[in-house]
């Protein structure tokens, strides 16, 4: 009995590592894609790159005055992409950055990204919180 159920757990962190691993490269290059449209001040570009949902969260106009009224971002790094499975709600898709302002402030927080079709998206992208 105890075998079958790693067995099972082997199998599902297997099909996790998997599936990470065909993500790791398109949700990097959204969130890249995403974050340099912000660094250049092309907020009508980076709303158009989220997902619908967050349209849903966030108007276009208030995106670009919440976004803009901030230190600019200056630059970023992307320090790791992570998946979590949740039974009824799917796999969550994460990036985890480093963000450099203006102001030569940082901070790091994760962004949810999302596959709508056959396109990756960022899924929101959150107040400064430091």
């Amino acid at each position: 009995m105890a075998t079958a159920v790693l067995v099972v757990f082997g199998t599902g962190a297997a099909m996790n590592a998997y599936r990470i691993h065909q993500a790791n490269g398109p949700m990097r290059d959204a969130t890249n894609t995403f974050l340099r449209q912000i660094e250049s001040g092309e907020y009508d570009a980076a709303y158009d790159s989220m997902c619908a949902r967050a349209w849903q969260d966030d108007g276009r106009a208030d995106f670009a005055s919440r976004v803009g009224g901030r230190p600019t971002l200056a630059d970023h790094q992307i320090l790791a992409t992570s998946l979590t499975t949740f039974r009824h709600h799917g796999p969550r898709y994460e990036v985890r950055v480093r963000l450099r302002y203006s102001d030569t402030s940082s901070q790091t927080l994760t962004i949810p990204v999302i596959q709508e079709g056959r396109t990756w998206k960022v899924c929101g992208y959150p107040a400064r919180t430091g």
